[in-house]
């Protein structure tokens, strides 16, 4: 018998966790499945020897790029497969997989659904899915935090970017590339897994859940006027095209201490460098639509 472990965040989304959970918990109660569900916020670094114990078959995540980031850290080590329903404002992450289009196809994902096994990259320790992105998309987040909107993610996100677009400097970037130390100023630099950040900007299209690489792209430094029509390309993932981009793949990056550089991780803000990244290949289950 499957025993599901529910975690969700019910403040994500202005609203969408909170109304996503209950749907999922009437359609769990439906079925006469086993569940166990968890709404309150669990602190990373909590022990969670008791639910190692409890013979959970399966993790349930509702929430957010960053409650999906926080369900992972905590209950990795329970090697759980696991189910995504995405209810956040920018739901990014879920981008690169097949879930089913609405809510009642993402259940049935759930109960039939087959695994994929994908890579976890790591900074700093910490497990991160999408990506991690410092300079301008760091400072986007670190602007946002705390910051109530009634816009949705991509929409509160693009007018957070036309606000800061106009004056924001671009900062040394002092970094290691499987043991290749580089020295470069650029306006950002994103570390990722998968291929969309801020609700839609394609920063990765190249970018794959399990190819056993970190995806880097850096967008060296352009002047003001140039950096409001170089939204379009951020949108379609065309900007890796142009020469403002630079794309490489790697294993192990480290970013050098600097105080001007903001971060975030999977959408949430986590200081400044320095920063150290390897990967976990194939290192967690995600259950998606099976064809």
């Amino acid at each position: 018998m499957r025993y599901f472990l529910v975690y969700g965040n019910p403040l994500s989304g202005i609203g969408r966790g909170k109304k996503t959970i209950n749907q999922v918990k009437d359609l769990l109660l439906q079925h006469e499945l086993k569940f166990h569900l968890v709404t309150e916020k669990i602190e990373l670094g909590t022990d969670v020897s008791w639910y190692q114990q409890q013979g959970f078959t399966d993790l349930v995540l509702i929430g957010g790029d960053g409650t999906i980031n926080e369900g992972v850290n905590l209950f990795h080590p329970l090697g759980l497969p696991v189910m995504m329903f995405p209810a956040g404002r920018g739901n990014d992450y879920v981008k690169n997989f097949d879930l089913g289009a609405t809510l009642k196809e993402q259940f049935e994902t759930l109960l039939s659904g087959k695994t994929t096994k994908v890579d976890l990259g790591v900074c700093n320790g910490r497990k991160f899915l999408n990506g991690v992105g410092i300079g301008f998309d760091g400072q986007i987040v670190a602007n946002m935090k705390g910051r109530k909107s009634w816009l949705s993610g991509h929409a509160a996100y693009l007018l957070e970017v036309v606000k800061i677009l106009s004056f924001y400097r671009s900062r040394n970037f002092k970094y290691t590339l499987d043991g290749t130390s580089l020295d470069k100023k650029a306006f950002l630099m994103t570390i990722a897994k998968g291929t969309t950040f801020g609700g839609g900007f394609i920063i990765t299209p190249n970018a794959r859940v399990a190819d056993g690489l970190l995806d880097v792209c850096m967008i060296k430094p352009m002047p003001g006027l140039k950096r409001f029509l170089f939204i379009k390309h951020l949108q379609k993932g065309t900007h890796i095209y142009k020469p403002v981009s630079e794309t490489f793949k790697g294993t192990t990056i480290t970013v050098a201490e600097n105080a001007a550089l903001q971060a975030h991780m999977d959408g949430e803000w986590i200081g400044t460098p320095p920063f150290e990244f390897s990967i976990i290949k194939e290192a967690l289950e995600v259950i998606v639509v099976r064809n």
